[in-house]
């Protein structure tokens, strides 16, 4: 398996998302607002880059199945309504991040440069 570009950059990603958990959120060893939620940023970077890397690797029965799993399981994990923004935001992400791909290729077909 060839290791290429969007493999660095969801790592990178999902680095800087682990060390933000730790460092903000879970051991407090910077002090910043948003009360626990500041490692969403890095998470959604990641959730984007993987769902652009999905959209890229597999077909769409599997890419879409895979966006219902990460639309149902916050709701069914939280059961609440923070699961419900949860669902919401990540599948927004999910979304753009499938999207984003679709629109190159079709662009691609009209020839227009991106």
């Amino acid at each position: 398996m060839k290791v290429t570009r969007d493999a660095y950059l969801i790592s990178d990603a999902t680095l800087l998302m682990v060390f933000t958990l730790l460092t903000v959120d879970v051991y407090k060893v910077i002090n910043l607002p948003f009360f626990g939620m500041l490692h969403w940023v890095p998470e959604l970077l990641a959730i984007f880059l993987l769902s652009n890397y999905i959209a890229k690797n597999f077909e769409s029965k599997t890419r879409w199945l895979i966006f219902a799993c990460a639309t149902v399981f916050p709701l069914l994990v939280y059961r609440s309504t923070f699961g419900a923004f949860t669902s919401c935001i990540f599948s927004t992400a999910m979304l753009v991040g499938f999207l984003s791909v679709d629109i190159k290729k079709y662009l691609k077909v009209k020839k227009i440069d991106v």
